[in-house]
């Protein structure tokens, strides 16, 4: 089977803030931290609320759905059409940049 949907609720909202608050008390310590998603838009707007006063530099770093699909077969321990679906679900234009 290949992947069609994920659906977010509750807990997982509440995973990535803690996450987020986590990331938050390293940056207040004074290390530079670099952190990698896959969040979709309301899961990308908790970290921003959560982020806001460190004014983070945001990337989106993105490249062709084709080159996607041959990485996640590849692998071999990826789950099929995880790569399709965050093709289509990871929000674009609400980077500081873009590649």
């Amino acid at each position: 089977g290949e992947i069609v949907g994920i659906s977010f609720g509750a807990v997982a909202d509440r995973f990535v803030a803690a996450m987020a608050h986590a990331v938050a008390a390293f940056v207040e310590q004074g290390f530079i931290v670099v952190v990698e998603t896959g969040f979709d838009a309301p899961q990308m707007q908790i970290c921003a609320d959560v982020w806001a006063k460190y004014i983070p530099l945001r990337v989106g770093l993105w490249c062709p759905l084709a080159v996607l699909l041959e990485r996640e077969t590849g692998r071999g321990d990826r789950v099929r059409g995880l790569a399709r679906l965050q093709h289509k679900t990871i929000p674009r234009g609400v980077y500081d940049i873009e590649i």
